[in-house]
C-alpha cells in the first residue's frame, strides 16, 4: 500500500569488499543505492537511516533499487529523504532485503566449508579464509586506513605490519585471490618488556611474539602452553582488524587493545611460576626493596623450599623451609639488600641479621644484594669477614638469577643450594660454589633427555632384529656435541627417568632393554612436561606451521 509502483532493483554480496571501490559519479560502491525518478536520493547515506548492520556483508552488499513513490518524502533539492512514515516503511523493506541477502551469504560460506570438511586430514581448513585473509584485506582496502604501525594508540596499526602503501595494494590483491599456500609461523623476538604482545605480517605469514612480553614470558616455556600462548596472539592481532573492519575508529581499537594488553599483563603477574619470568623479575628489583624481598621468597619456591614472605621491623625478609630426610627440618632466614649501587657496610648489618636467624632457630641464612663492598679485595674485605663471622650467605642477585634460570634444566633442588647457604659465606665463595652447581656437569639433565630421545628416534630402521639397550642409546647418545663424556649409568638414569614419566610409552626392563609401545611422536607429546619438547599435534590443519619457529627471526 506504502508503494502503488512497486519497488524494483537487485542486491548482491560479492566476494571481495566494495568498501574500497569508487564508481565513476559516487565516493563509494557498496550499501543501498536508491533512485527516486530516475535520480540517486542517497549519494552519502549507504545505510539510508538504517541502524549499522553485519559489516562482514554490508562491505560486500549491494543494492540498486527504485522506489519512484518515495518522491513526496525526498527533500530539496533532492539530496535526501525526510522522515517519514513513507521512509520508515523502505528502511523496513531494506533491512529485510539486506537480511535475505546476508543469509544467502552465510549459507554459501557455510556450504564451502561443508565441502571442505570432505578433503583430507592435511587439506582441511578449519581457519578458512573469512576469518583471517579476507577481513586483513577488506580492511587494508579502505582508503581511510594509512599502513604503518605507530609507537602509541593512535591512528595507526597496533599489531599489523603492513609496509608501504604499494605493499599493502599488493597483499590484498593475493589475500583475495590466492588460496593459502603457505602456513602461518611463530616466531619470538626481543622487543623489550614495554613492547607489545605480538607483531602480525601478513606478508611474511607470520607471527612475531615479544618474547620479553610479562604474558609471552610467564608461558613461553611450558610447550603445550606455548601452543595456546600461540593461539592467543593471534586472536589479538586479528580482533583488530575485526573491530576496524566494524567501522571503529582506529584511535578508539588502539584505546581498547592498550587497556586490555594492560589486563594479560596483570594476569600473568597475577600468578607467576616460570623460572624465567622470576629470573627477569629478580633483575629488575634490584633498586626496589620491596620487589627485591618479594621476589626473593618467589625465587626461592623455585628452587625448591616451602617459602613465606614476612618483612616489618626485627623480622627478616622471609623465611624458607626444606625438610631434608633423615635430617629433619631444614630452615633458612631470606634478607634482601636493594641498592642503586654497591650497599655499605652498616646497609647490610651482619649483626642484625644474625640475630634474625637466631631468633627464628634457623639453621643459616641467603641474604641476597646487587654487589657487596670491597669486592676487589675478595675474601679479604670486611664485607666477607663479616659474612663469615655471622655465617650469612652473601649472594649477588646475578648469582642468584642464574641459578634459578636454571634450576629446571639441570634438575637443581633445595638441597643443592641449602649445601651452599649452609657452608659458604664470603661473596666469592658462593659465587664460586654456584659456578660449580651450574658447570658440573657439563651437561643439562634436560638436554640428556632430548638426547636419549633422539637417539632412540635414530635407531629407528636400524637393527631391526636386535631389542634396543641403554647400551646403544649411550653409543648414540654420546656422539652427540657436549655429551662426549657422560657415563653409561647416567644415560642409564636418563632413560629410567624418561620411562616413568612416558604414561606406559616407553618401558626399561631389568637387564637393560628398552621397549617404546607408540610410535616417536607420542612418546614425545607424553613426555614434553619432562623434556620441554612439545611434539606434533595429534591432528594437523592448514593454518599453523607446527615446525620449530621459536628461534629469534631478526
Amino acid at each position: 500500500a506504502s508503494f502503488p509502483e512497486g519497488v524494483r532493483g537487485s542486491a548482491i554480496v560479492t566476494k571481495r569488499s566494495l568498501h574500497t571501490g569508487k564508481s565513476a559519479d559516487l565516493g563509494r560502491s557498496h550499501g543501498f543505492f536508491v533512485k527516486v525518478r530516475g535520480r540517486l536520493v542517497n549519494e552519502e547515506d549507504p545505510l539510508l537511516g538504517l541502524s549499522p548492520l553485519s559489516y562482514q556483508t554490508f562491505n560486500r552488499f549491494r543494492a540498486d533499487l527504485s522506489a519512484d513513490d518515495l518522491d513526496e518524502a525526498v527533500t530539496a533539492p533532492r539530496e535526501g529523504v525526510g522522515e517519514s512514515p513513507l521512509r520508515d516503511n523502505l528502511s523496513a523493506l531494506l533491512a529485510e532485503v539486506f537480511y535475505e541477502a546476508r543469509d544467502r551469504y552465510e549459507s554459501h560460506l557455510k556450504e564451502l566449508e561443508k565441502e571442505g570438511a570432505r578433503k583430507r586430514e592435511q587439506e582441511r581448513s578449519y581457519v578458512p579464509a573469512r576469518l583471517v585473509e579476507h577481513p586483513i584485506a577488506d580492511v587494508l582496502s579502505l582508503p581511510s586506513l594509512v599502513p604503518g604501525q605507530g609507537a602509541e594508540a593512535d591512528e595507526s596499526w597496533f599489531y599489523l605490519e603492513v609496509g608501504t602503501k604499494q605493499e599493502a595494494d599488493e597483499l590484498v590483491k593475493d589475500l583475495y585471490t590466492k588460496p593459502r599456500t603457505q602456513k602461518y609461523k611463530y616466531q619470538y623476538v626481543s622487543k623489550g618488556r614495554q613492547g607489545r604482545l605480538v607483531e602480525f605480517n601478513p606478508k611474511q605469514s607470520t607471527f612475531y611474539l615479544n618474547q620479553d612480553h610479562d604474558l609471552v614470558a610467564e608461558y613461553r616455556e611450558d610447550a603445550r602452553a606455548a601452543m595456546l600462548l600461540e593461539d592467543i596472539a593471534t586472536a589479538e592481532a586479528v580482533l583488530e582488524i575485526y573491530l576496524r573492519e566494524h567501522g571503529m575508529a582506529p584511535h578508539v581499537v588502539g584505546e581498547l587493545l592498550q587497556r586490555r594488553d594492560s589486563l594479560l599483563r596483570g594476569l600473568a603477574n597475577d600468578h607467576v611460576s616460570s623460572v624465567d619470568t622470576i629470573t627477569q623479575l629478580l633483575k629488575d628489583s634490584t633498586n626496589d626493596k620491596y620487589d627485591l624481598e618479594v621476589n626473593l621468597v618467589a625465587a626461592s619456591r623455585a628452587l625448591g623450599f616451602v617459602a613465606t614472605h614476612l618483612g616489618g621491623a626485627g623480622e627478616p625478609d622471609g623465611i624458607a623451609r626444606f625438610t631434608d630426610y633423615p635430617n629433619g627440618e631444614q630452615k633458612i632466614t631470606l634478607e634482601a639488600k636493594s641498592s642503586g649501587s654497591v650497599p655499605d657496610l652498616g646497609h647490610l648489618d651482619f649483626a642484625g641479621l644474625k640475630e634474625h636467624v637466631t631468633k627464628r632457630g634457623a639453621n643459616g641464612c641467603l641474604l641476597v644484594a646487587p654487589m657487596y663492598p670491597g669486592e676487589s679485595l675478595g675474601t679479604s674485605s670486611s664485607a666477607s669477614a663479616r659474612a663469615l663471622d655471622n655465617s650469612i650467605s652473601c649472594w649477588t642477585v646475578d648469582d642468584l638469577a642464574r641459578v634459578v634460570q636454571l634450576v629446571e634444566t639441570r634438575h637443581i633442588g633445595a638441597k643443592e643450594v641449602l649445601d651452599i647457604v649452609l657452608n659458604q659465606f664470603a661473596p666469592d665463595d658462593v659465587s664460586a660454589a654456584v659456578e660449580r652447581l651450574l658447570n658440573e656437569p657439563t651437561w643439562e639433565r634436560r638436554s640428556l633427555y632430548v638426547a636419549v630421545l633422539d637417539a632412540l628416534r635414530g635407531l629407528e630402521g636400524r637393527l631391526v632384529d636386535q631389542p634396543r639397550t641403554v647400551s646403544h642409546i649411550a653409543a648414540e647418545v654420546t656422539r652427540q656435541p657436549g655429551f662426549e663424556e657422560v657415563p653409561q649409568g647416567e644415560i642409564k638414569r636418563a632413560v629410567a627417568d624418561l620411562s616413568g614419566a612416558s604414561e606406559g610409552t616407553l618401558i626399561l626392563e631389568s637387564g637393560d632393554r628398552i621397549i617404546a609401545n607408540a610410535s616417536f611422536d607420542e612418546i614425545e607429546r607424553r613426555l614434553r612436561g619432562l623434556t620441554g619438547e612439545g611434539g606434533e599435534p595429534r591432528r594437523g590443519g592448514t593454518f599453523r606451521d607446527s615446525s620449530d619457529g621459536s628461534e629469534d627471526a631478526r
